[in-house]
């Protein structure tokens, strides 16, 4: 029998866990990014 594990966890709501928007950032270079997530999710959040 060959197990296949799961490549990408699964999305559920569960209204106990809080909200929000992870970004990471290795480099300096790399925070850029990480804001431009942060902005969108904040003008989704606005509208």
């Amino acid at each position: 029998m060959h197990r296949q594990r799961r490549r990408w966890p699964e999305r559920r709501y569960d209204s106990k866990q809080p909200v929000g928007v992870y970004g990471y950032a290795a480099t300096i270079n790399d925070i850029k990014p990480c804001y431009a997530q942060l902005a969108s999710a904040i003008l989704r959040i606005a509208k």
